[in-house]
């Protein structure tokens, strides 16, 4: 029996209402739909932190195959941490593809400036 796409749920809605382990439930319960399609490929991107890491093994978990499933990681430039490329590779299955993009153009960095970062905004804190 295939089971049935929850309603009234959109899997990317913020709404911080909606924010709960009901809505974990529902999202899981809308993967688990998608998951039945065996044509479905399932583009994961991940950062390397825990929330990115934990969000990879339960989706390997729903989807159980691995081939259906292309990784994807973010080169932030020169703020990227020098070990996580090899933490990532630790729980990606050899079966997945995995693809790192990165900007040529600009970094990390480049986008926050680019986007009007005010050092005014941040109060007491001090960069170093």
């Amino acid at each position: 029996m295939a089971s049935r796409k929850p309603e009234n749920l959109d899997m990317f809605d913020l709404d911080i209402d909606k924010l709960s382990l009901d809505t974990v439930d529902q999202r899981e319960a809308i993967i688990k739909h998608y998951a039945e399609n065996t044509d479905a490929i399932w583009f994961y991107s991940t950062s390397g932190g825990k929330d990115s890491d934990v969000g990879a093994v339960r989706l390997l978990e729903l989807v159980k195959d691995p081939n259906r499933i292309v990784f994807v990681h973010a080169n932030l430039g020169v703020v990227e941490h020098p070990g996580i490329m090899d933490h990532i590779k630790k729980y990606i299955p050899k079966e997945s593809e995995f693809y790192v993009v990165k900007n040529e153009n600009k970094d990390f960095i480049d986008m926050v400036l680019l986007r009007g970062f005010n050092l005014a905004n941040l109060g007491n804190v001090r960069l170093i």
